[in-house]
This record gives structure tokens, sequence and C-alpha cells, in this order.
């Protein structure tokens, strides 16, 4: 690998380093404000990282700050002469630096920290080029790691004080009690009444057998979201973009779904597909699709992070867990699918989106009355990593009748209850109502 030019020097502004512990110096009330969030690693000096070290120690333990007691915190830790001294100390404080000025250089300090983690992160991924035994897919992971990295700021993570974190869910109290919290509510009101809604950075895995309707199911809160203003995006694995469209043509105009694979349609049929069009076609804003198939968890962060950046999505649906793959290599399917599974997990952490993962159930869930959790395919790290978890009861699907009554069983719920509620299924639609909808409409209200 090419080293480094010799006559270059990593990004740093000693002199902002200076305002800024001068700042603490001269202004010790502000000085824990102007080091909210700062550690020592963003100072390039060994000096000014030191001194940076003992400030931040002694604003834990409650030590005031003055030029004695940081000389005397400095010996204790055996770094006064690495930090330069006493006289450097009070070159340091004698310097005019306002508070606003001294949190405004912490921005320059915090940048070129960036900027020399963006180097070293850079021959990293040289050298994870130039490894032999690494495979494309593996080297494309490690890329996407470190473009993180530095997107992200992990250069530098604040811890949160205990006070702060209490505002904030004081702050989210006060939203959720005014009725305007972060839960996306589902359109089966009944399924609110148990768990509140989908929050975002949690992840509800919406499970059953193959043709119970799980894909119906999740398009059907996918257009309540989008018909809320809630932006969002679908990952379909199973199925292309153009098929997942006529659903929702279905869905939407009340077209009888048949009609979609016999061509049988009516002037009146084709009314209601321009009326699915309009409304999907409007959607610009608030949906983005993704239907190509082996969606990798790389693929998939990326995505989301490029959705929120564009539309500020709040929700992701994948269709369906068990067709992701992992980005490198597993020892075996149950690992490979776990492994996954954690990575949409902590996806949904990450960007702050609600995900609904549907999954399929295995073979013994059509000998039991109702699906149990250890019936979840392939992978028990399923069941640990969802927050949220509805089974789609198994149901004869070759039965007569338009409208099917089907239970959605919330068989597990981390911070919400458990139980079961009644939908309709509008077979023909598509379509889970609440089932006092088609009663109303029979009765003409």
């Amino acid at each position: 690998m090419k080293a480094p030019h010799p006559n270059r020097v990593m990004p740093h502004d000693l002199d902002a380093e200076q305002a800024v512990l001068g700042g603490c110096l001269m202004r010790p009330a502000a000085a824990v404000d102007i080091l909210e969030g700062v550690s020592p690693d963003i100072f390039y000096s060994p000096a000014h990282r030191a001194i940076a070290q003992a400030m931040l120690a002694m604003f834990s333990d409650g030590t005031p700050l003055d030029l004695v007691t940081l000389s005397d915190r400095l010996a204790a830790l055996g770094s006064l002469v690495r930090a330069g001294g006493p006289v450097y100390l009070a070159e340091l404080a004698s310097s005019p630096i306002s508070v606003a000025n001294a949190r405004h250089h912490v921005g320059i300090v915090r940048g070129a920290a960036q900027r020399r983690a963006m180097i070293e992160l850079g021959m990293g991924l040289c050298d994870a080029a130039f490894d032999p035994t690494a495979s494309p897919t593996e080297f494309a992971a490690h890329a996407q790691k470190t473009i993180d990295a530095v997107l992200e700021d992990r250069v530098n993570v604040p811890s949160q004080r205990p006070s702060q974190v209490a505002f904030d869910a004081l702050a989210y109290v006060e939203r959720l009690k005014g009725g305007h919290g972060d839960l996306i509510k589902s359109s089966i009101y009944d399924l609110n009444a148990l768990i509140g809604g989908y929050a975002p950075g949690e992840t509800c895995v919406l499970a059953g057998r193959p043709g119970a309707g799980k894909t119906a199911f999740a398009l059907c809160e996918a257009a309540h979201a989008l018909d809320k203003g809630v932006p969002g995006g679908i990952f379909s694995l199973e199925m292309r973009s153009v098929q997942l469209a006529l659903r929702l043509f279905a869905r939407q105009g009340g077209v009888d779904a048949q009609r979609f694979r016999d061509g049988d349609f009516t002037d009146a049929d084709m009314t209601k597909v321009m009326g699915g069009v309009h409304w999907l076609g409007q959607l610009d804003p608030r949906l983005r699709l993704w239907d190509r198939p082996g969606l990798t968890i790389q693929e998939f962060r990326s995505q989301v992070r490029k959705w929120k950046r564009e539309i500020g999505i709040r929700w992701v649906i994948i269709d369906y867990l068990q067709l992701m793959r992992a980005d490198q290599r597993c020892s075996s399917r149950e690992q490979e699918v776990a492994e996954v599974s954690r990575a949409i997990k902590n996806t949904a952490l990450e960007y702050d989106v609600a995900v609904i993962c549907l999954a399929q159930l295995n073979r013994d869930a059509d000998k039991t009355k109702r699906p149990l959790l250890s019936q979840l395919r392939e992978s028990g790290a399923v069941e640990a990593d969802a927050d949220i978890i509805l089974f789609l009861v198994p149901w004869d699907t070759r039965g007569k009748g338009v409208v099917r009554e089907i239970e959605i069983d919330v068989a597990k719920g981390r911070s919400n209850r458990t139980g079961t509620v009644k939908v309709d299924f509008q077979r023909s639609f598509l379509r889970f109502v609440n089932q006092d909808y088609l009663r109303k409409n029979e009765r003409g209200l």
C-alpha cells in the first residue's frame, strides 16, 4: 500500500484547540457546556488531550475547575509535564475567548478529528481491498461500515445525562398526551388497542403460513400510513413493484384482484384502476420501493439511510425476512437468519424507523390450533429481537366466501399487551378491514 505523503500533516487546528481549553479556564461556570459531548480523542495535540481528559474527570466527580485544581489533577494523573506544565496552563487561561467562540471552535476541532478518522479508515479500506482472502461482498460490507462511521460522527458518541433523558421522556409523554405521539397507527383499531401502534426504533414481526395474507395485511398498513401522511418504504423480495402496485389498485379502488390475472376488466374497473394510478402516482414525496431479489444487510441499511435523507421515512416493510441475506458467509442458515434479524433491529434503532418484517412459520403451525413463537422458521433469534410479534392465525385459504373472518394474534409485546383481534378479509380486494366497516356499509351508513 502506498504510504502517506511524508510532507503531509494530519488535519488539525492547534489554535482552535487552545481556544476551546482556554475558554473553559476563562469561564469555568460554562466549561461543562463547552465540553458537552466532547471526547479527549478529538484533540490532536497530546498536551491538549491530557488537559481535556483531566477537565472531564473533574466535571465527572464535581471538582471545581481553576488553574490550581487542574494542575493538581494533571499531576495526580501523571500528565502535568505532558500537558506543558503550569506555565502553559496559565497561557491558556489568559486567552480572551468568549463562551460562544469556544463552542464554535469545538466544531472546528471535531471536524479535524473526523477528517483524521476518514484518513485512517480509508487506509484500512485499502488494506482490506489488497487482502486476497476477502470476498467482494465482505469488502463492500467493511466499506459501508467505514462510511457509516464517518457520516454518523462515531468519532465522538456523547453519553447522556439522566436529567437530559428525563426531560426527553417528559417531552415524549406530553406529545403522547396531546395526541401527537410518535406511534404510527394501524388501520385496525382493535389492534391499536393492544399495541398502540408501530413505534420508530421497534421491529414488528408479522408471521404466518404461505398464502395467509401477510403481504395483503402489510400493504393495508402501508396504505393507511401513507394516507395519514407518514412516509415510508417497502422492500419487496418476493414480487416486483408492479405486482405490488396491482395489489394496491385492487385494495384502493375495490377492483377484483382476479381481473389482474385474467384481464376481464369492465369500464367501471378501468375507472377504478385509473383512480389507483392517480393515488399511487401522487405518493412520490412519501413512498419508496425496492424490488430486487437477494437483499443484503448492507443494501438494506444503505437504502434506509438514503430514504431517510430523501423523504424522512418513519416506517419500513420487509417482505419477507427469510429472503434477506447476510453480508458474509455463515456456518448455517439459522445463523444467517439470526444475523439478518439482529441487523434489522439495529437499523430500526439507528435510523429511528418502525420496521414491519414479514416472516414465514414452519409446517408445524398447520398442526396447532394457534401458532407458537417456536414455529418462526429457521431462527429463535427472530423471537428475541422482535419488539412485537403478530401471527395471522391459519385459516382455510381454499374455502369459499368473499369475506373471511381472520384472527390476528399479538403473541409478544415488549411494551404492550398481548391478545387476539378479529378482522374481516375481503379476499377479492385483498383488503383487511375492521369488522364493523362492512356492517356499516351493509346498512348504508
